[in-house]
């Protein structure tokens, strides 16, 4: 390609980034479209009533029993949380609190329980969700939450478990790994 071709293709791709600029300048940068995040979970089959999660709810933290949290749910929109370590011969039972359903934008369903604590993190005891300053960490939209007064759990479709739902916990931060789910026991 000879010296002339050469400059004048940079001529033209200069002129056009310049006008390309310009166009910026004038008319401004176009607007991104406010798209709500997508929920990544299995949604279920038809849409959840909060008659779905009325029962006994278990998780064992993958400790083989050593440390369980049980969640009841009951139809007045009230639940109780008991947590027991073992290892640590710790219990802690809450008063009956209110819980209720929320339906969110990407379409996904987050449970959200007032005053339930944190339990079973690395000191095997349970705290308040603001002792975690760094939020928590909703896997289903991709997001991260400050949380104030509550813990939300994430309702996810899983044919395998009684009801075929799962409550998802949020990761809380400063944790590598942090896979706990709620099962139905009754």
């Amino acid at each position: 390609m000879s010296r002339i071709s050469k400059n004048l293709i940079f001529a033209l791709i200069a002129m056009f980034g310049c006008f390309a600029c310009t166009l910026d300048l004038r008319y401004g940068t176009p607007q991104q479209a406010d798209t709500a995040s997508l929920w990544r979970c299995d949604l279920p089959l038809s849409g959840y009533k909060e008659g779905d999660f009325i029962g006994v709810w278990q998780t064992d933290f993958r400790s083989g029993g050593n440390r369980i949290d049980i969640l009841i749910l009951q139809g007045d929109g009230t639940y109780q949380q008991r947590f027991s370590n073992f290892n640590l011969e710790y219990q802690y039972s809450s008063e009956w609190k209110d819980w209720w359903m929320e339906l969110r934008e990407s379409g996904g369903y987050q449970l959200h329980f007032e005053g339930m604590k944190f339990c079973g993190g690395v000191t095997g005891t349970c705290v308040d969700p603001r002792e975690i300053e760094l939020g928590f960490y909703d896997f289903c939209e991709d997001g991260w939450f400050t949380l104030n007064g509550e813990l939300v759990l994430s309702a996810v479709r899983d044919p395998s478990v009684p009801g075929e739902i799962r409550l998802r916990h949020l990761k809380p931060a400063g944790y590598e790994t942090y896979f706990v789910n709620y099962t139905r026991m009754e």
